[in-house]
């Protein structure tokens, strides 16, 4: 399947490597929803060591918050789902960041991120209910 993904491959090249990163300022809702997002490494990069994904979040008090973080190896794409519900109607920064994989191996690290969204959690259904006239 086809996804449209954004490409964040770790840097590499002279020592040392290093993780690259794309930040994101948003609201988060009022209603619990959940930052739902695909991390994969492109078909055709033969990674050795797989990159590691990881996503904090800067609360709007300047303090910063590990989210989640995942070795992602070659492979099929993988979906993941987080919960930033503690910072419901606040202004954060979502940090989307790779780093090279356990070997410190950055060579081949093909990393993409794929259809980063803010998701209502269950399913939710809105009502306008009017006094029934005589």
């Amino acid at each position: 399947m086809q996804r449209p993904p954004f490409a964040a491959p770790p840097a590499f090249g002279e020592e040392p490597h290093g993780y690259v990163f794309g930040e994101f300022t948003v609201e988060l809702p009022e209603r619990p929803a959940d930052l739902a997002f695909g991390i994969g490494i492109n078909e055709t990069s033969t990674s050795p060591d797989g990159v590691v994904f990881s996503v904090s979040l800067t609360d709007d008090d300047g303090e910063r918050h590990d989210l989640f973080e995942a070795l992602q190896e070659n492979g099929p794409w993988r979906d993941e789902r987080i919960s930033p519900a503690e910072w419901a109607e606040r202004w954060v920064t979502l940090r989307f960041q790779t780093d090279c994989g356990p070997a410190d191996d950055a060579s081949n690290d093909s990393a993409r991120w794929a259809e980063p969204r803010i998701v209502p959690q269950g399913r939710y259904l809105s009502v306008t209910v009017e006094p029934a006239s005589r």
